[in-house]
């Protein structure tokens, strides 16, 4: 009698499974637009949302997207960003959530890099006029300018009051600078909004920085000296693929090659073998800052580093006699 009734179940089973098979029809919707300087790409796969539910999903992913940019953007005078800049050493400024919650996770990561990571790297930015595109005046600054910014880059000069929202920079002069974890901050937000809603699969591309919901995507890291190769394939789920390189924003004077990647340590750009440092982790803003981290550190600082926080997993490529050096930890998958 036993087996019957297991014999029936089993059947019951498999007659399930084929209905929701063959019945359950995966809907997909891709949508591109230009937010945050960059292109920004998102693709949602459900089996039980229509396609006018997706895009009504990705209609407000997109205003969330442009919400955050017009609050975190150093090129809107109008930013709340901006306004906390403006208003160093003269009074705190009311913020959303989501500016506080983002400062408040960049000092956090900021005492995990001993301070490498540094979200008041906007002086040196603003001087060194490296991530100004088609601008053909830049200069070298003077060294005593360079000695001036790194006044401002103690991170004791954030002050938070969690409480009210209001965010205030003790010194004038003193300016927040986001681009090193914006893009992650704002693809771990949607991610968790689309699981939130159901969503089973989601691609969250933020001009490279990637964040999926859902198993087994398949992720290309670029190959830094040949960009239309791949230098290798991962399978990810539910977690953020974030790369930063040194291939892509750089000036060249006199023959030497200046990154626009910063060391707050000594004010200057960076000069090391490594090309590019990808972070494979759930929190996307965690990912973004490190990524610009370990650039700055270069390979054998960013290699102790992760010896010491295995949980990251983490792929590092090297410039080693005019071929790349791949590194990897913690859990990569194929």
């Amino acid at each position: 009698m036993r087996k019957k009734i297991f014999a029936a179940l089993g059947l019951i089973i498999l007659i399930l499974a084929l209905y929701l098979i063959f019945n359950n029809k995966l809907t997909s919707v891709t949508r591109s637009g230009l937010a945050m300087n960059t292109l920004i790409r998102i693709t949602l796969e459900s089996f039980n949302k229509s396609e006018a539910d997706l895009n009504k999903i990705l209609d407000e992913a997109f205003d969330y997207i442009k919400l955050f940019e017009s609050q975190v953007s150093l090129y809107d005078a109008n930013s709340q960003l901006n306004k906390i800049n403006n208003m160093a050493g003269v009074e705190p400024v009311k913020v959303s959530s989501d500016v506080i919650e983002l400062v408040a996770k960049s000092i956090e990561i900021s005492n995990l890099t001993g301070k490498i990571f540094n979200p008041l790297i906007g002086p040196l930015t603003k001087l060194w006029k490296i991530n100004q595109q088609g601008k053909n005046d830049f200069k070298l600054p003077e060294p005593a300018s360079i000695d001036q910014a790194l006044e401002f880059l103690d991170i004791n000069i954030i002050s938070l009051d969690l409480a009210n929202q209001e965010i205030y920079l003790n010194k004038a002069g003193a300016v927040l600078d986001f681009g090193g974890i914006a893009k992650g901050f704002a693809s771990r937000k949607l991610a968790d909004k689309f699981s939130s809603l159901g969503i089973e699969r989601a691609l969250i591309d933020l001009g490279g920085n990637i964040q999926v919901v859902g198993s087994d995507w398949n992720i290309g890291i670029k190959d830094p000296l040949d960009k239309d190769k791949i230098a290798l394939k991962i399978k990810v789920n539910n977690q953020a693929v974030i790369t930063s390189g040194a291939y892509e924003r750089f000036k060249i004077i006199n023959g030497i090659k200046y990154s626009h990647f910063f060391d707050p340590r000594t004010g200057m750009p960076v000069k090391n073998k490594m090309l590019s440092a990808s972070l494979i982790i759930e929190d996307g803003a965690l990912a973004d800052a490190l990524a610009t981290s370990f650039m700055i550190m270069g390979g054998d600082e960013a290699q102790k580093f992760l010896a010491s926080h295995q949980d990251l997993n983490a792929i590092l490529i090297i410039e080693e006699d005019n071929k790349i050096k791949i590194i990897e930890t913690g859990k990569i998958f194929r």
